[in-house]
């Protein structure tokens, strides 16, 4: 795994391509902490139009970069690829980054619904000893669906890059298919990811709370830093990712 981290240093170009996904990054992530400004809750319950303005604006921005991370999985995917790292096509990658994304949202929609009828159903058990134990097993299993579904998520991701779909991420067959018979190198994939996610989540923690209270200086230095983090972090789940499955498999 420690390859991960250093595999793009191989590609002389690497720090200016490095640059190109921070600018775009850090550019999204000032757009959406500025929305945070504007929210509601800090404003005593008062709607601003600007709180989702400018948080769109910068998801929409964040399309480059992720545009550009299906690119770079799709190189470590590669059993061909050289040590060069695929440029960036702001137009390409806002277009790729703008499918990944409806291809999600698939899945979110899908997950929607499930736990709307989850919902739905809980209050007929919520009365007596019975409820209790019933609104348990709905909790447990509402955490059940939500690890079954994150598990997956780096199988899915492999085969949207090599098999493109909109409907890829809720075909938990085809993902559960892939992972056979690679089921141990996938955990440890899996595991790696979350670690990372662990302790890069934590960072964000730890920044934010030094930085909040210094007004706008502290929303950029936050943004900026959190920015600086996430796109290396592209770099080094692709390479994760790759290690995760058997391309022949897919």
């Amino acid at each position: 795994m420690f390859d991960s981290f250093k595999y793009m240093f191989s590609d002389k170009n690497f720090i200016k391509k490095y640059l190109l996904v921070l600018l775009f990054v850090f550019i999204a992530n000032l757009f959406m902490n500025w929305s945070g400004v504007y929210a509601p809750s800090l404003n005593n319950g008062k709607f601003n139009i600007l709180c989702y303005l400018l948080y769109i604006i910068g998801f929409v921005v964040m399309f480059v970069p992720f545009g550009y991370s299906i690119e770079v999985l799709r190189h470590t995917l590669s059993k061909d690829s050289g040590s060069e790292l695929p440029n960036i096509n702001v137009a390409q990658n806002f277009l790729a980054g703008l499918k990944v994304v409806l291809s999600g949202a698939v899945l979110i929609l899908a997950l929607f619904v499930v736990f709307y009828l989850i919902g739905f159903i809980t209050p007929f058990f919520a009365a007596g000893t019975f409820g209790e134990v019933m609104s348990s097993v709905i909790y447990v299993l509402s955490l059940l669906i939500l690890f079954f579904t994150s598990f997956f998520g780096i199988v899915m991701c492999c085969r949207y890059v090599i098999k493109p779909s909109y409907l890829n991420f809720v075909n938990f067959k085809a993902a559960i298919d892939i992972v056979e018979g690679n089921a141990l190198q996938y955990l440890k994939s899996y595991i790696a990811t979350v670690l990372l996610a662990v302790v890069v989540y934590g960072l964000s923690i730890i920044f934010v709370s030094y930085l909040v209270n210094i007004g706008y200086k502290g929303l950029v230095i936050y943004a900026f830093l959190v920015s600086v983090i996430w796109s290396y972090v592209i770099f080094v789940l692709a390479k994760i990712f790759a290690k995760a499955v058997d391309v022949d498999k897919i």
